[in-house]
């Protein structure tokens, strides 16, 4: 019986623990992709999204009160402001290439064309209107470039998470990572009206530096306001 019960300690321990790197591994994909998404190349770096996994969890893991509220109390993350999944391409109906889309010209566009999928999504008298995905993450706004200047295509759309929520913020300095954790809050069904700003760096060694703390004051009536945000319905 103790067995079974340190057993069933130990499996809990390493859920939570899974979870934990499961979330910071989306953050870091996420904001590994805004930093190259202007890059000329598909790639997100794999070493950039273990960086910036291990920056996250060293902040997780600081015992400053400051980290504790961004991570633990308010569990902020970061926006999906930069796709690493899926553009829309608008294709004229006459095309000759969109009778085949396991085989375009769009394949010849990306690293392993085998993972990429094309579907229709709308078709008119005039266009066709393609789903582009890709079975890894991919800098979708430099595939969206190259997309767009082939024959026959009208228009690409990146599409991207549009609202006004929290979110984090990171610029890469020579020796780590700067990260601004933003809580927004006050009407934000509607778009909202008040921010709370913290700032981290984090070196390349995991050391954490807490630099400042601004923006509009948070009170006990906003932490009782803020108890669903847009982000969490989203990750729900």
């Amino acid at each position: 019986m103790l067995k079974l019960f340190l057993t069933s300690i130990l499996l809990y321990s390493f859920c939570l623990s899974q979870a934990q790197f499961d979330d910071f591994s989306e953050d870091a994909l996420q904001l590994a992709a805004r930093i190259v998404e202007n890059n000329q190349s598909h790639v997100i770096p794999t070493k950039l999204i273990y960086q910036l996994d291990d920056a996250l969890e060293s902040i997780s893991n600081s015992h400053s009160p400051a980290a504790n509220a961004v991570v633990h109390q308010y569990d902020i993350h970061p926006m999906n402001l930069a796709n690493t999944e899926n553009v829309f391409v608008i294709v004229d109906k006459n095309s000759l290439w969109i009778e085949n889309l396991s085989n375009t010209p769009i394949h010849n566009l990306v690293p392993e064309p085998s993972k990429l999928s094309l579907k229709v999504k709308e078709e008119t008298n005039d266009y066709s209107m393609l789903e582009l995905s890709y079975n890894d993450p991919i800098n979708m706004k430099f595939v969206a470039n190259e997309v767009s200047v082939l024959d026959d295509v009208w228009m690409v759309e990146v599409p991207i998470q549009s609202m006004d929520a929290s979110d984090i913020q990171v610029r890469k300095i020579s020796n780590g990572f700067i990260f601004t954790y933003i809580y927004k809050f006050k009407g934000c069904e509607t778009g909202c009206e008040e921010a709370h700003y913290w700032e981290f760096s984090v070196s390349d060694n995991g050391m954490v530096e807490f630099i400042n703390e601004y923006g509009s004051d948070i009170t006990p009536e906003t932490k009782s306001e803020k108890k669903v945000t847009v982000i969490d319905g989203l990750r729900s």
